[in-house]
């Protein structure tokens, strides 16, 4: 290899280092102006405040059940469930048809219903007992028979 040649094989990797870090910067802006923008949309950050009296009354390693008024099928009903898990791991939050559900079962409801005529609806329905209201559309149940 000529000195030359080096030279040029230096100039396009070091072409190629600039235009990399040039696109990592641009790709930084463009995240940071969209985050402005639309900050946290399904409200994942919002969670962990809501459940946070619930957290204290659900051990650790419990196996959660959990029931909304929110459709698992569409995007608020899931995000609802995975902001549920997300802001009550390690306890472990799965349907309350599920056969690991334990006797506990959370409650996540939406801003637009009465918490109290849904839960109280539920409760009949699925045989629940209200345990406590947390207000802000939580609300922790018993299935009735358990201890």
């Amino acid at each position: 290899m000529t000195p030359r040649s080096s030279l040029v094989v230096n100039s396009a990797l070091a072409a190629v280092a600039l235009l990399s870090l040039y696109s990592l910067l641009d790709l930084y802006q463009a995240t940071k102006f969209y985050n402005q923008q639309q900050p946290d949309p399904y409200r994942i950050g919002y969670q962990a405040p809501r459940f946070a009296e619930a957290m204290k009354m659900l051990p650790p390693d419990a196996v959660v059940g959990y029931v909304s008024n929110l459709d698992f099928g569409e995007i608020r009903g899931s995000s609802a469930f995975f902001g549920a898990q997300f802001a009550l791991a390690p306890r472990i939050v799965v349907p309350n048809d599920h056969p690991a559900s334990g006797p506990l079962v959370l409650g996540n409801f939406s801003a637009d219903v009465e918490t109290s005529d849904i839960s109280s609806r539920l409760a009949r329905e699925q045989g629940l007992r209200v345990v406590r209201d947390f207000d802000a559309g939580v609300v922790l149940f018993r299935k009735e028979g358990a201890k």
